[in-house]
């Protein structure tokens, strides 16, 4: 059996902390699951939120690679309309795709 979680990168008014201190701070705790013996971090985007969700994956996802060593990086969904506006094959121009 494997185990994994979700990260969604949110800054809610309430609990609202400059963007740096929030992303090392997951950053720390996915680390930290990974220590802990979890497999898989799934990482979700939305776009046109107040709360700072996660905007972009592929930015996101190596920086997870970058800090951890096993741990396998997914995400939800990859909204191709965002990365394929003017052409289908623009997503894989993206710098960091040949990190995944």
């Amino acid at each position: 059996m494997r185990f994994g979680f979700s990260e969604d990168f949110r800054n809610p008014t309430q609990w609202r902390r400059p963007f740096p201190e929030l992303y090392k701070a997951i950053l720390d705790q996915i680390v930290r699951c990974e220590e802990l013996g979890y497999d898989n971090i799934w990482l979700t985007e939305h776009h046109f939120t107040e709360d700072g969700y996660n905007p972009s994956l592929l930015p996101t996802a190596p920086a997870v690679a970058a800090r951890t060593s096993r741990m396998r990086i997914g995400t939800f969904v990859l909204l191709l309309p965002w990365f394929c506006q003017n052409s289908p094959e623009a997503l894989f121009y993206q710098p960091s795709l040949p990190l995944l």
